[in-house]
C-alpha cells in the first residue's frame, strides 16, 4: 500500500472510530440502563432477553453496572485506545521530524560557564531548602519533616537499620518486632541503602530525628546540583544551569516527597545518571561510562523505583536513536548500556533475587495502584493541594477529585512554566525536541493504566496496564512517580524556552526585564513553604510498661494503617514488639489479620496465646472513629491512665 493511500486509510479509520464513540455514548446515556431493565424483565427482543438468564440470583442493578463496565472498557475502549494511540504516535511523529540534523550538540554560542559556578549553585539551592522548610528547623531534633503518615514509618525504618541492625541484634531482612509475634520479612520494605549509607555516619554525633530530617533535606541541594550539571552541559551558560537546577530540585513533585516518603525524595542522582549517560553513549571515553554506572547504582540503592526508572530511560534512549539513526541494532550502544545496568543489578543482587522470589511466591505484596496513584491530565496545568494557590475554594474541589491521595497525585507542571513553553514553541521546538520525546515517554507512564480527567479514568489502555499485570514489575504501584523524569526533562525545555524568549529580544532594557521577571514568576509558580511536621516523642503510658522486664508484645488501638505507622514511630522510643505494623509490604499473616475486634472474650484468649500482655488505647488517637473504650474497660483490668491514653493488662 503507497504511503499516502495508507495515510487516507488511518485517516477513515479514525474518522469512522470517533464517529462510532460520539454516536455511542449519547445512546448509552439516554438508553443503556433502560434497555438492560427490559432484557431483565424480558421485555426487550427475544436474541436479547436470552442475555440475562439468572434473574432470580442477582439484582437488575448488578447487570446494570456489568453492562457499564462493559460498554466504557470494551464498546467504547478500544476505539479511544487505537484513537489515543494514533495521537500520541502523531505527536512523536511531530517532534522527531523536527529534530535537528545532526543531532543536537551543546551549545558553544552562549555565555561561557564561570570558574566555580556549581560552588554559587549549591550555595543557593542550600539557601532556598532553608526558606522553604524553615518552619522545620527550629524542631529539627524533635519533629520530622511533614504531617503524620508515611514519614513515621519511613522514621522507624532508619531508626530500626541503626539502633536495632548495626548497634543491635536483629536483622535487616526480618523483624518480629512488628506484627508481633509471627512479624514479617523486611526484603519488600522500602529500604534506602543510600540513606543507611548516610544515617550511619549522622547518627555518630546526631540522634535520630535530626539525622531523619537532613536525611530528607540534603536532597534538595544535591538535586539542583545535578540538574545544574545537566543543563549548563546542555546550553554552556551557567546562569540558565542555575534556573533548571531550581526548576527540577524545587519541583513540587520533590517538595511534597520530602514531606511523606525519605526514600522517593531520593531524586538527586537522577541527572547526574542522565548526564553520564549522555555522555557516555556520545563520548568514547571510560571515565564517563564508569560515571553513568556509578550513578545508576547510586539510584538503585536510593529507592528500586528509581532503578527501574533508570532501565525505562536506557530502553527509551535506545528506541530514540534507533529510529534517529535508522539502525535497529546498534552493537556500541547495547554494549554500553548492557554496563551502565547490569553491574549495579549484579551487585544488588543479593538482595534483588531473594526479593524476587518473595514477590512471586507471595501475591499480598501486589498491592493496588496503577489506576489511582497516577497523574492526572488537569493536574498538569492547575496548582495541586500543597500549591500556596491549591488551597482556593475551585481549586480544592478539584483537587479532591483526584484518585489516590493527595501526595500520590501531584504532577502541577507550573502555569508560568507552560505559559513561558507556549509563547516559544516555534524556535524552541528544534533545539528541544529530544527532551519533549522524553518527556512526553515519562509522561504516558506517569498517567498508570488509564489516563484519569480531574479524577475519572478515561477508557483508554496504556502501557502500564501491561506492567501493571507483570510479575515483579507490577510492584511500581504508584505510576506518578515516573514525573521525577517529566520533571527533569520539562526543567531542560523550560530552560532551552527562557533561552529563546531572551534570544527574541534585542534592546538591552527589555531583555534585563525580561532576564528578572520570568526567572520570579518562576520562582513564584514554585514557592513553597512546610508547616506540616510531627513530632516523635512516644505518651508516658510507654514509661509505665517498660517496668515489666518480661518477654511480651503489645496491642495498640485504634488499628488502622495512619494509627500504625504512628505506633512504628513510637516503637524507636520503647522497643517493645507490637501486634501493629505499617510495613511497605507485608508478607505472610499474623495475629493482627484474625484479632477479633468485636468479641473480646476471643481477642483476650488470642492476646493470652500469643503473649500480647499489654492493650494500649490512644483516646487522643479515637476522634470520629467507631470505638467502644467503655466495653474495655468493662472487659480489662486497667493498668495506667492519663489525658493521652489508658493502658489496660490482658494478663
Amino acid at each position: 500500500m503507497a504511503s499516502g493511500n495508507r495515510h487516507r486509510f488511518v485517516i477513515v479509520v479514525v474518522i469512522l472510530l470517533a464517529t462510532f464513540v460520539a454516536i455511542s455514548i449519547p445512546l448509552y446515556y439516554f438508553f443503556g440502563e433502560q434497555l438492560v431493565r427490559d432484557i431483565y424483565a424480558g421485555k426487550s427482543l427475544g436474541i436479547l432477553n436470552g442475555l440475562i438468564t439468572q434473574q432470580a440470583q442477582y439484582p437488575v442493578e448488578h447487570y446494570i453496572q456489568s453492562f457499564a463496565e462493559s460498554f466504557w472498557m470494551r464498546i467504547v475502549g478500544f476505539p479511544l485506545t487505537f484513537l489515543f494511540a494514533a495521537l500520541v504516535y502523531n505527536i512523536l511523529k511531530y517532534f522527531f521530524v523536527r529534530l535537528s540534523s545532526p543531532a543536537v550538540a551543546p551549545s558553544t554560542d552562549h555565555e561561557t560557564p564561570f570558574k566555580y559556578d556549581w560552588l554559587l549553585a549549591l550555595a543557593i539551592y542550600c539557601l532556598l531548602t532553608i526558606v522553604y522548610f524553615y518552619p522545620c528547623l527550629s524542631t529539627m531534633n524533635t519533629h520530622v519533616i511533614g504531617p503524620g503518615e508515611d514519614n513515621m514509618s519511613g522514621f522507624w525504618d532508619l531508626w530500626w537499620a541503626n539502633d536495632m541492625v548495626l548497634h543491635g541484634d536483629q536483622s535487616l531482612t526480618f523483624a518480629h518486632h512488628v506484627y508481633y509475634p509471627q512479624g514479617t520479612s523486611l526484603y519488600y520494605i522500602a529500604w534506602s541503602f543510600y540513606s543507611l549509607a548516610v544515617l550511619y555516619p549522622l547518627r555518630l554525633f546526631l540522634g535520630p530525628v535530626s539525622a531523619y530530617n537532613i536525611i530528607v533535606l540534603h536532597t534538595f541541594p544535591l538535586a539542583g546540583l545535578g540538574a545544574f550539571f545537566l543543563v549548563r552541559y546542555l546550553t554552556r551558560n551557567s546562569w540558565l544551569a542555575l534556573l533548571g537546577g531550581f526548576l527540577f530540585a524545587f519541583s513540587p513533585f520533590h517538595f511534597v516527597r520530602a514531606q511523606h516518603h525519605y526514600h522517593i525524595n531520593n531524586i538527586q542522582f537522577v541527572p547526574f545518571f542522565v548526564l553520564y549517560y549522555i555522555r557516555a553513549v556520545k563520548e568514547n571515553t571510560r571515565k564517563y561510562l564508569i560515571l553513568a554506572t556509578l550513578f545508576f547504582l547510586l539510584n538503585a540503592a536510593s529507592d528500586w523505583n528509581y532503578m527501574f526508572f533508570g532501565l525505562y530511560f536506557v530502553v527509551f534512549s535506545y528506541i530514540y536513536l534507533a529510529i534517529r539513526n535508522l539502525r535497529l541494532i546498534m552493537p556500541d550502544l547495547i554494549k554500553k548500556s548492557a554496563t551502565i545496568t547490569l553491574i549495579p543489578i549484579l551487585i544488588l543482587s543479593v538482595w534483588l533475587v531473594p526479593m524476587m522470589k518473595i514477590g512471586l511466591t507471595n501475591k499480598e505484596v501486589n498491592l493496588p495502584g496503577h489506576r489511582s496513584f497516577v497523574a492526572d491530565l488537569v493536574g498538569l496545568y492547575l496548582p495541586n493541594f500543597y500549591h500556596w494557590l491549591g488551597s482556593l475554594g475551585p481549586l480544592a474541589k478539584i483537587n479532591a477529585m483526584y484518585q489516590g491521595n493527595v501526595w500520590e497525585c501531584v504532577s502541577y507542571l507550573g502555569l508560568a512554566t507552560i505559559v513561558l513553553v507556549a509563547v516559544t514553541f516555534n524556535r524552541l521546538v528544534r533545539p528541544a525536541a529530544p527532551y519533549f520525546l522524553a518527556a512526553i515517554a515519562f509522561l504516558i507512564m506517569a498517567l498508570g493504566a488509564y489516563p484519569h480527567l480531574a479524577g475519572q479514568a478515561i477508557p483508554i489502555r496504556l502501557p502500564d496496564q501491561v506492567l501493571s499485570q507483570m510479575p515483579f514489575f507490577s510492584n511500581l504501584r504508584a505510576p506518578v512517580r515516573f514525573m521525577t523524569y517529566v520533571y527533569l526533562f520539562w526543567s531542560i525545555i523550560v530552560v532551552m524556552a527562557f533561552q529563546r524568549l531572551l534570544g527574541s529580544v534585542s534592546t538591552p532594557r527589555p531583555r534585563l526585564v525580561l532576564s528578572v521577571l520570568v526567572p520570579l514568576l518562576l520562582f513564584l509558580d514554585y514557592f513553597n513553604v512546610c508547616h506540616d511536621k510531627t513530632e516523635v516523642a512516644a505518651p508516658p503510658c510507654y514509661q509505665a510498661i517498660a517496668a515489666d522486664t518480661s518477654s511480651f508484645g503489645i496491642l495498640n488501638l485504634p488499628e488502622e494503617y495512619v494509627t500504625s505507622c504512628r505506633y512504628m514511630m513510637y516503637q524507636a522510643s520503647h522497643h517493645i514488639p507490637i501486634v501493629n505494623g505499617a510495613t511497605t509490604r507485608k508478607v505472610g499473616k499474623s495475629l493482627i489479620d484474625s484479632l477479633a475486634m468485636n468479641d473480646l472474650d476471643v481477642q483476650q484468649r488470642q492476646l493470652v496465646d500469643d503473649k500480647v500482655k499489654y492493650l494500649v488505647v490512644h483516646k487522643n488517637l479515637l476522634a470520629d472513629k467507631v470505638f467502644d473504650l467503655a466495653a474495655y474497660r468493662n472487659h480489662y483490668g486497667r493498668f495506667y491512665e492519663d489525658d493521652r491514653s489508658v493502658v489496660f493488662k490482658v494478663y
